[in-house]
């Protein structure tokens, strides 16, 4: 479209190429830099200000396509094409093809991409004999405007701006599009009689993006097609970056996978999530990262930890909140659309505590689930401590010779005072400590453990001894329980008091005389009972009653010991 013309300048043959700029305007010197005092270089200054015979130094002959000419017939060519540019290029919009709506101080005039106060709003526009409608599919190629620069944009008409008043000069004129997947496009509003136009969302495209052949309508079909590819494309769920993909992002561990993990392990510093796009299938190359599977979208993601005791347990505790903002996802290690959130650095001891801690991720307004994990901590293999249950039943232990023991329970606990379960039968050792010289070995037992493995329960503990007489008179004693061996023991504080009645014998001590009503005996051995029977009755074998003549009969009861 752009005519060449060939300038031969002699003294010897000298070619130059007249540009044309966007203007329509000659430039000579935007590809070549001339000498400035050449006398070449000062004929081709003066080319065009005054007729080319007066040019004494250099000869000028124009020519084009091979065809000399004059410069009469060079200017007369030049203008024609330039009247020609401006019927194609210049027209000028003055008005839609339907009543506009006048919008006074529109909002964000610079998203707009006017700078006019007064601005008219049209839903069809005619541009070189075609209609332009709003709510027509259109497609805008890459490198269209400044908005375009990156894709090809897919979008829906939805209005035309023209500034100014009908009539005005110098106004823009500019196309409201929806690009496909936006929700919040551009919205037009009437108040009390008085319009509003809040463009959101939208685009504001200028109208040479139609003049240059670079917009044009598309059918149903090629919109479907790309409402496709865009659905696959948007977010459709939450997740989690496993321990390969952050080793890839030299980030310190992700959140544990194997089941159980023990107490005290360390947390991860940061966890990472992404938004995964509708097309995203799990696979053994999904372990490693790809821009493609993560999506870099405008959109706010939470992150919650709470903790119950068990994983059915009623009660659960708050432990962390936090939110992302839509502004802040991370870019890192060349990886964009990276939600980071600290972890580690704010519970370095997060999961000392035995239970079920369960990560919440959400987004507001996505219309996907939440994604959720639940680790669970069980207590630690090192152990800490053995304990015994306190039973309300008992507050004390009292028992007598050769008596049961009231049930003795037991549990273990790990470092993290986390209470362990019990695989297995403990061996066992009890031994009743009664003063510093006296320790006897207790054999009668019956260890169990509970329906869960939780308490180590012993029943049925039989203590047999002769020497309570030296722990007289309150018979205080300790029980040791050793587990496993020695060097871990439960103590149990109790009494021991002598057992049941088992036998009876007659003092022989006393003065062997006989004792009268009245007699008053002075003394007599430990403690056992004497019972004076003043006389003795019996049945005879005819079943008559007898009784003996006055006497006292002296019987000493003893118990076990």
């Amino acid at each position: 479209m752009v005519p060449e013309f060939c300038i031969a300048c002699c003294y010897v043959d000298f070619y130059c190429l007249l540009e044309v700029t966007n203007c329509f305007a000659f430039s000579i010197f935007s590809q070549t830099d001339l000498a400035h005092h050449n006398p070449f270089s000062i004929a081709l200054k003066n080319f065009g200000s005054r007729p080319q015979d007066k040019e004494k130094d250099v000869n000028v002959d124009i020519h084009r396509d091979g065809k000399q000419m004059t410069y009469m017939q060079l200017e007369r060519e030049y203008l024609d094409w330039l009247l020609q540019m401006h019927r194609m290029y210049d027209e000028e919009i003055d008005c839609g093809e339907d009543q506009p709506i006048i919008v006074v101080s529109p909002l964000n005039k610079k998203a707009l991409g006017i700078s006019s106060e007064v601005v008219r709003v049209h839903q069809i526009l005619k541009r070189k004999g075609l209609l332009w409608k709003s709510g027509q599919k259109i497609k805008v190629l890459k490198g269209a405007c400044t908005k375009c620069h990156k894709n090809n944009v897919y979008a829906t008409i939805e209005h035309f701006l023209l500034e100014g008043f009908q009539g005005d000069s110098g106004g823009e004129a500019r196309i409201i599009c929806r690009p496909l997947g936006i929700e919040n496009g551009c919205k037009l509003s009437i108040k009390g009689g008085t319009p509003n136009l809040d463009i959101q969302d939208s685009l504001s495209l200028p109208i040479s993006v139609i003049d240059s052949g670079m917009c044009m309508p598309i059918d149903d079909s090629n919109w479907e097609l790309q409402l496709r590819k865009q659905i696959q494309k948007t977010p459709s769920r939450i997740e989690l970056l496993n321990a390969k993909q952050c080793h890839q992002l030299e980030v310190d561990w992700a959140l544990p996978t194997d089941l159980p993990t023990h107490a005290g392990q360390t947390p991860p510093k940061v966890i990472v999530a992404v938004f995964r796009p509708s097309s995203f299938t799990f696979s053994l190359a999904s372990n490693y990262l790809d821009q493609k599977d993560i999506v870099k979208v405008n959109l706010e993601m939470s992150m919650e930890v709470t903790f119950r005791r068990t994983k059915n347990h009623q009660d659960v505790e708050l432990i962390y909140a936090v939110r992302i903002a839509p502004s802040s996802p991370s870019s890192f290690k060349g990886f964009h659309g990276l939600y980071m959130f600290p972890l580690g650095v704010k519970f370095p001891h997060l999961f000392q505590k035995a239970g079920a801690y369960t990560f919440s991720f959400s987004a507001e307004h996505s219309g996907f689930p939440n994604y959720k994990q639940t680790i669970m901590v069980v207590p630690s293999e090192k152990v800490g401590k053995w304990e015994l249950l306190h039973d309300e039943k008992f507050p004390s232990y009292s028992v007598r010779v050769g008596s049961c023991f009231p049930p003795l329970s037991i549990a273990c606990y790990d470092v993290y005072d986390n209470q362990m379960s019990f695989t297995s039968f403990p061996s066992l050792k009890i031994k009743l400590i009664m003063n510093e010289d006296l320790c006897i070995d207790v054999v009668k037992m019956k260890p169990s453990l509970s329906s869960d493995n939780s308490v180590f329960i012993i029943k049925d503990v039989v203590i047999e001894s002769n020497e309570l007489d030296s722990i007289r008179p309150n018979y205080a004693a300790t029980l040791m329980i050793y587990i496993q061996d020695e060097s871990r023991s439960v103590s149990v504080e109790c009494h021991v008091t002598p057992g049941d009645l088992h036998s009876i014998k007659v003092c022989s001590q006393l003065p062997r005389k006989q004792l009268l009503p009245g007699f008053v005996v002075e003394f007599f051995l430990g403690e056992t009972s004497i019972i004076l029977m003043p006389y003795l009755c019996f049945n005879d074998l005819f079943g008559s009653i007898h009784r003996a003549r006055p006497s006292f009969l002296i019987i000493f009861f003893s118990g076990w010991n």
